[in-house]
């Protein structure tokens, strides 16, 4: 529907988008270190030359590796603070269409979301 776009489709073209209350629980409450990587994981999108699905893919799992957690975790930690969702396409094609600059301040910004928990 046309009102389902509006307001699911926000976070692709503005920055003043809201999250799901389910989305904030689920996928970021959960996990409290989130807090401290996703900024972390900003940091390593943004030295990417080619911010292509593939290698945010790359960055993702190989940052997952390192923490020794499940992909999963940063998956849906990313998808709710890039664009306020529970569920929705897939992610690396998610970041590609939102773009590096906005994905990566979003990134950064999300440590506001950990007060409001």
């Amino acid at each position: 529907m046309t009102t389902d776009f509006a307001t699911r489709g926000r976070a692709y073209f503005s920055d003043d988008f809201s999250i799901e209350d389910s989305a904030l629980k689920k996928n970021i409450a959960k996990h409290p270190q989130l807090k401290k990587w996703l900024p972390m994981l900003a940091d390593r999108l943004e030295g990417l030359k080619n911010f292509t699905a593939h290698e945010t893919e790359n960055v993702i799992r190989e940052m997952a590796e390192t923490l020794d957690i499940k992909p999963g975790v940063l998956i849906n930690g990313i998808r709710t603070v890039v664009t306020g969702q529970l569920a929705g396409p897939g992610l690396f094609d998610i970041l590609i269409t939102i773009g590096q600059r906005r994905v990566v301040d979003r990134l950064r910004k999300s440590t506001a979301h950990f007060d409001k928990l």
